[in-house]
């Protein structure tokens, strides 16, 4: 059952930041949907807790330049198909 984390990423200044990172964790082994809200800084990531989990993804190369992120509130829940729909704008 895919499980998702929620991070606050700074550095995002325009929807083409959040287009970028967006693209570059949906390269990542595991994660299987990307929601990113570039003017609050929220990106939603849906992942397969068997095949990577917050601190990899967290550790992904989208996070090695411009953006700095950190993980938000209850972390590692199930996705219950509502959490990955919250926030404003999102990709």
């Amino acid at each position: 059952m895919a499980e998702t984390v929620v991070l606050t990423v700074e550095g995002m200044t325009c929807q083409g930041c959040a287009h970028s990172l967006a693209s570059s964790l949906k390269r990542e082994r595991g994660v299987l949907d990307v929601r990113v809200d570039w003017r609050s800084g929220r990106v939603v990531v849906t992942y397969d807790p068997q095949k990577t989990g917050p601190e990899r993804i967290l550790a992904s190369p989208a996070f090695q330049g411009p953006f700095r992120a950190r993980l938000e509130g209850d972390q590692g829940r199930r996705d219950d198909g509502h959490g990955a729909r919250q926030g404003q704008e999102i990709l």
